[in-house]
């Protein structure tokens, strides 16, 4: 599983590392920093974890930022064992895993390396399409989506530069087939990234974590309307489908039409993957216990717990268990899931859509560069 995204108790955790051997980090010549050049061989080599680390380690990454753009630049064009199209794909692989790196660190750093996202896919946009370049397009994407950067993904915000990045549209613009791009552009609709165990109102929803988008009701029930329609366009895709039909169903399910939202919910517990099919399971125990089918409830809530052992499964299992009268089994899974390590819940990365599958992703990435 990915690493947390950012925010989380890492927030302040990591700013400890501001000094090395009792030295702050400025005071740090450059003739003790690696040239980017050598970590960009060793990268290639597919000494990878090494070489960021190296580069990385004790080190602020706003300052590495502008080096390795200047250093990695004037690597491209140098002569040596590797075409300019490996190179292109170490570099802009490489620029992708420091941004990652910065998810362990805090809010500044991530803010001071995520244009390198922008820098390296306008360096891939430069030569033909690629294999190498739609797996950095969905990478990056997962890493946007894991940090809920929606100014980037879609292009709420002017850059310095004065262009408008959405970068959701390069992936999709490159790669007109690829489906995960257009569910990517869909979901950039906060709408599509709320999970809920309740009904909420549209208002409400519509608030997101920032409070910074409000809609009245009824122009928010309009909204919601064009993107189940859009979310529908998706349904039959066999790559996205299921999860269209999951985020379909969750939106139905939280405008309030429970018994709308099982159709799609039932379809998508078919997918075979772990994430959907728990989401569906838990999701259909909540519209059954609504329409007061307890015992079918509980059922489903079983088969998420097949599926994935997580809290939100458990602890909905445990409440519909004690209030059909089986507290002595309550007690025991709850006594259960306190007790044993739990794995990252599918409910929780709902809103961080392909987040989870940046690992995959960056993995692909690695071997087309050192199988």
């Amino acid at each position: 599983m990915a690493r947390r995204p950012l925010w989380s108790a890492l927030f302040g955790a990591a700013a400890i590392s501001g000094l090395l051997l009792g030295q702050p980090l400025a005071a740090r010549s450059a003739q003790e920093q690696p040239p980017v050049a050598d970590v960009l061989e060793r990268y290639g080599h597919g000494q990878f974890d090494a070489a960021i680390a190296d580069l990385t380690r004790d080190r602020k990454l706003g300052e590495l930022e502008p080096r390795f753009r200047r250093e990695a630049g004037r690597w491209l064009t140098e002569s040596g064992e590797w075409t300019r199209g490996k190179r292109l794909a170490i570099v802009s692989a490489l620029a992708l895993e420091l941004v990652a790196s910065s998810f362990d660190r805090d809010r500044g750093e991530y803010n001071a390396v995520r244009p390198l996202i922008e820098w390296a896919c306008g360096l891939l946009r430069q030569v033909p399409p690629s294999e190498f370049e739609r797996l950095f397009h969905l990478a990056s994407i997962g890493l946007l989506q894991g940090v809920r950067d929606e100014e980037m993904l879609a292009g709420a915000r002017v850059y310095s530069d004065q262009s408008r990045h959405e970068h959701v549209l390069h992936g999709g613009g490159r790669f007109p087939q690829e489906s995960r791009f257009k569910l990517a552009w869909v979901t950039t609709r906060l709408e599509t990234q709320f999970i809920a165990s309740w009904p909420l109102s549209p208002g409400h929803l519509l608030q997101a974590d920032s409070g910074r988008v409000r809609a009245e009701p009824a122009e928010a029930r309009t909204q919601f309307q064009e993107t189940l329609a859009t979310l529908g366009r998706l349904v039959g895709d066999p790559r996205v489908g299921y999860e269209a039909r999951l985020r379909r169903g969750v939106l139905r399910f939280v405008m309030g039409a429970p018994a709308d939202a099982l159709p799609d919910l039932r379809d998508a517990a078919g997918s075979g993957d772990p994430f959907i099919e728990y989401l569906s399971h838990v999701m259909q125990g909540l519209v059954l216990e609504r329409t007061g089918r307890l015992a079918d409830a509980i059922e489903h809530y079983q088969s998420a717990m097949r599926v994935v052992p997580a809290t939100a499964a458990s602890l909905a299992l445990a409440s519909a268990l004690f209030r059909e009268g089986r507290g002595s089994e309550a007690a025991q899974l709850v006594s259960t899931w306190a007790s044993t390590p739990r794995p990252e819940d599918p409910w929780r990365l709902y809103g961080l859509r392909d987040y989870r599958l940046f690992p995959g992703f960056r993995a692909d990435m690695r071997r087309m560069i050192h199988p």
